[in-house]
């Protein structure tokens, strides 16, 4: 789960490089030399989906 959340902001060549969940979690977010283009993040898309999938269970109206 927290891969998939980094892969959002985090620059894909750097993903790449990390190859355990412990260097995962080495990696330091506050480090702007590592983040993603803030013009290719779009959480429009999840951010509806998982509100779709909460309506579904009834969790949220």
């Amino acid at each position: 789960m927290l891969g998939g959340l980094m892969r959002r902001f985090i620059k894909t060549a750097v993903l790449s490089e990390v190859q355990s969940p412990l260097k995962l979690t080495k990696l330091d977010p506050a480090d702007s030399s590592i983040h993603a283009s803030h013009s290719k993040i779009d959480l429009r898309f999840t951010a509806d989906k998982k509100i779709k999938e909460l309506i579904a269970k009834s969790t949220v109206s």
